[in-house]
Formats: C-alpha cells, structure tokens, sequence
C-alpha cells in the first residue's frame, strides 16, 4: 500500500507540474518572439536630407528633412505602427525647457507623406518626417499643422531650441519614446538636430 500512495503522489506532482509548465511555456514563447520597437535620432545623413519640392512660378524649392528612424529588433512584426508627436518644448539658455506648447498629440507622417499606420518587420528600418527647413525663406516648417502657415507667428518665428517627445506604438508591441532637441536660428545653415542625452550634432 505505501508504495502505491508513493506512485500515486508522484504521478499527481507530476501532472501538477506538466500543467504548470505546459501552461506557462507558451507564454515565455510570446515573450521571446515579441516585437520590439526602436525609435531614435543618430544624427546622420538618413536623419537630415535635402529634397526639393515644386513652388510657385515653377521654381522648385530645396527644404531640409529632419527624420526619426524607427525599427523593431524582435523577432515578430510590429503591425499597425503609428508616430507621434506627444510634447513640444522650448529648451531655454540654462537648459530648462518651457510648459508644454501643445494641447494634444499630433500624428506624424513616414517620409513620403502617408499617415497611415504601417507593419514593421524586424531588420528594417523606416523614417518619420518630423519637419523640414526652407533653404529659400526662413521659418520653422512642421508637417502636422501647428506651424503651417505660421512662419511669421510667435511659434513659427522662434529663434533656439525645440524638443520634441515622440512615442511609436503598435497594435502587438508596446509602445516606446524618443526625445530630439532641434536647434535652428532662422538661417538653414544653423539647423543643427540631436537625441536628448547625446552630443548636440555640429557647432
């Protein structure tokens, strides 16, 4: 009789145990394939390009892109992955930054102008345009309707530093953020753009 209550304990412990592990394994699984989203600024030639754009009188206009990248560096793809413009700040002389100029989130376009939430697989890389910069008339230029047509206003006429807060998000992976000071004293040679943390990019 003791023998058989040992085997019968064992084989309780035993189905106890395959239970719990078949039924956290398949967790761990999720877990380790997951997406994982990137976004950053480097400061290279991806993050700032030069491209021109049809004005008027058939002229074409050079503008300055400043772009995030974004990526995943999971094993699943990201789908349905969308940018955003969450926080703009002015960054003053000593290093503190003003309240918050915006009243809501704005949505940002991937370079080549759609809005349209996008997959992203792992190994590849996408750029959101951020904003850009006329070589041919100064003003700061954003692509989400705050500063359009406002190169003369309070916000558009501001000479320093704003930072902006980005936050990607997807329908299967959690959302992550970046923050990117650019530096532009109405004078497109004074475009200068960096990652809060790292080194400001040029003088």
């Amino acid at each position: 009789m003791p023998n058989e209550w040992g085997v019968a304990a064992a084989g309780i412990v035993g189905a106890v145990i395959g239970g719990f592990v078949g039924g956290i394994t398949p967790q761990i699984v999720a877990w380790y394939l997951r997406p994982k989203l990137k976004i950053d600024y480097l400061g290279d030639d991806e993050n700032i390009v030069t491209a021109e754009e049809p004005g008027a009188n058939g002229q074409t206009i050079p503008y300055l892109w400043v772009r995030a990248r974004v990526r995943n560096s999971g094993r699943l793809r990201a789908e349905k992955c969308q940018v955003f413009l969450t926080s703009l700040h002015e960054v003053r002389a000593d290093g503190s930054v003003s309240a918050r100029l915006l009243k809501d989130s704005k949505p940002l376009q991937w370079a080549g102008g759609s809005r349209a939430p996008i997959d992203v697989p792992p190994g590849v890389e996408f750029y959101v345009d951020l904003l850009r910069i006329s070589k041919a008339e100064s003003g700061w230029d954003m692509l989400f309707g705050l500063f359009r047509h406002q190169r003369k206003g309070e916000l558009g006429s501001y000479s320093g530093t704003y930072q902006f807060h980005l936050m990607i998000s997807g329908d299967n992976a959690p959302p992550q953020s970046c923050t990117i000071n650019v530096d532009y004293k109405r004078d497109w040679h004074t475009l200068r753009a960096w990652q809060a943390g790292q080194k400001k990019q040029g003088g």
